[in-house]
């Protein structure tokens, strides 16, 4: 009985909506009269997306961090440097370095403006240490100025910064396979090691930080040298000239 039941109100409320439908039909045939059309809720689509949860995807897209770091004192290169100040995003894994002969606030002030603000934009958050290049007057007028937050990890829970860490590592140990037997000229190569870590995918992200920061891949100096696939579609090379380099036409 009850199952019969059911099934009555499901007939009549189809039938409600074949009649809906069949008005809605007629009334597009019929533009010149107003015709008000009842429209039952449960037929309605609602949205996937609310308002609240629009705001929530923009707050997760303006939740950019950057992790600054130092390491050093290194050894002393050529040029006088005995440190090197990075920076790592959180999202991309894209890293900005610069070699130092001293750690102060002004050189962190500086590298904050001219390679990350005013080449990426603003980080919503920046995570560093505690220690007073970081911790000063200058950044607290640099967060206000541009409206960032600092965020301090301590000296018990390093971790909290671990990406820039981990970041210092793998940049060093670059260095010490590209620096020269006297291991002086480390401050030279500071760009091509930022270069190998830029274009290698990153297994968080499973791409490169290239890629997400430019949208593209970068073009490495050894596919111009030795054409790639890749290469040889964008600059449209005869058939010859793909046969010569063993490529599929």
């Amino acid at each position: 009985m009850a199952r019969r039941c059911r099934t009555r109100a499901s007939n009549e409320e189809d039938n409600k909506q074949a009649d809906t439908l069949a008005k809605l039909a007629s009334t597009l045939s019929m533009a010149d009269k107003e015709t008000r059309i009842p429209i039952s809720k449960s037929w309605v689509i609602p949205p996937i997306f609310s308002d609240h949860e629009d705001d929530m995807f923009q707050e997760e897209e303006n939740h950019i961090t950057e992790g600054l770091d130092v390491v050093g004192p290194l050894t002393k290169s050529s040029g006088g440097h005995l440190y090197i100040l990075a920076a790592t995003d959180y999202f991309s894994k894209w890293d900005e370095a610069v070699p130092l002969k001293k750690v102060k606030k002004e050189n962190v002030t500086n590298f904050m403006l001219t390679h990350i603000i005013y080449h990426y934009g603003v980080a919503r958050y920046t995570i560093t240490d505690n220690g007073k290049p970081f911790c000063n007057n200058l950044i607290d007028k640099l967060c206000q100025k541009f409206g960032f937050k600092q965020r301090n990890s301590s000296i018990y829970y390093v971790a909290a910064n671990g990406l820039a860490k981990a970041f210092n590592k793998t940049l060093c140990n670059l260095l010490k396979k590209m620096v020269a037997k006297s291991k002086r000229d480390w401050h030279e190569r500071i760009g091509e090691a930022l270069w190998a870590y830029r274009t290698t995918v990153r297994t968080p992200t499973q791409a490169t930080p290239y890629a997400l920061v430019y949208g593209v891949e970068a073009v490495l100096p050894l596919e111009q040298q030795i054409p790639s696939l890749r290469i040889v579609i964008k600059k449209d090379l005869p058939r010859k000239k793909m046969l010569k380099y063993d490529l599929k036409y």
